[in-house]
């Protein structure tokens, strides 16, 4: 009887060990490999979010930032705290009290600090708060950013003054000289709104403004940056219109009045109650100019 050789039997099991490690170690290499190309292309997707949100943070509804916002869900679909983070900033700008008043927009860009400070931490950046809210703005690219806005407001503006295809010129009477109350207290139009003004000058000198109408208040800016603010009064069929406009410094308006310094322009006028229906062109005379004028009901209020 042959006597077991311990000798070859481990040289056999070595052999063994080193056939199976090389069929499989090109395996586990090739999975490796995929896992760390699958991580690196995740952290790079994050990286693109955060480069896009911070290179953009001075412009918060960029198409770069909106566009890294809409991933953030399934890039960091395994990060709670950006997550909730990002739907709390999703339900501000997505509000118009977030958007429209100082206080809102401050909130708002509170929030979105606090979302970028999250993504850097997540991505094991070294950056707080006080670093994202370091922002390097020349005073020309901000100009640039302002007249691109107002460029595009007033092609929009135009766009929608333009698809009116009203042409009716109504010349409104002298209150005195029209039926007084022409509306019964249940046909009143609902006046409270958004609406877009177009007013246009006898030589053909045209501007455009958006303004509210709320509770008897007035408030609105146009394209040039000039604010509108007063109130309004119903009397029978009428509207009592009774505005101040505030004008910046070095801007022409429509009444060919120019400073070096903010002004203030009053401006009163009449329109019958059936203007908000935007079927009409009106004529009035405001600030000793005539001027026709349509406004639009953009929204009720």
């Amino acid at each position: 009887m042959n006597s077991w050789n311990w000798s070859e039997y481990g040289a056999l099991v070595q052999s063994g060990i080193a056939i199976a490690l090389a069929l499989i170690a090109p395996y586990f290499s090739w999975k490796l490999a995929r896992r760390s190309q699958a991580d690196d292309q995740k952290r790079q997707t994050k990286l693109s979010i955060f480069s896009a949100l911070i290179e953009n943070r001075n412009i918060w509804n960029s198409r770069e930032s909106v566009k890294a916002l809409n991933l953030i869900d399934v890039v960091f679909h395994d990060s709670q705290e950006i997550r909730t983070i990002w739907r709390e900033y999703h339900g501000m700008i997505t509000r118009s009290e977030f958007n429209d008043t100082p206080i809102g927009r401050t909130l708002r860009s509170q929030k979105l600090i606090e979302l970028q400070a999250s993504i850097a931490r997540n991505l094991n950046y070294n950056i707080d708060q006080f670093d994202i809210e370091r922002v390097y703005l020349p005073t020309c690219l901000d100009e640039e950013q302002e007249i691109s806005i107002r460029e595009r407001g007033i092609k929009l503006l135009r766009i929608r003054a333009e698809s009116q295809d009203q042409t009716t010129i109504y010349s409104t009477p002298r209150k005195d000289q029209a039926t007084k109350g022409d509306f019964s207290p249940d046909e009143i139009p609902a006046i409270d709104g958004a609406y877009l003004l177009h007013f246009t000058r006898q030589d053909g000198a045209a501007g455009n403004a958006l303004i509210q109408l709320i509770d008897s208040s007035i408030n609105g800016v146009d394209i040039l940056g000039v604010k509108y603010s007063g109130s309004y009064t119903i009397q029978g069929g009428w509207i009592a219109i009774n505005a101040i406009l505030t004008v910046p410094p070095r801007v022409k308006t429509i009444f060919d009045t120019e400073s070096s310094d903010q002004t203030t322009i009053p401006v009163s006028f009449e329109l019958p109650l059936d203007f908000s229906t935007g079927q009409k062109i009106h004529q009035v005379v405001a600030y000793g100019l005539t001027l026709k004028i349509k406004l639009n009901k953009i929204s009720a209020i």
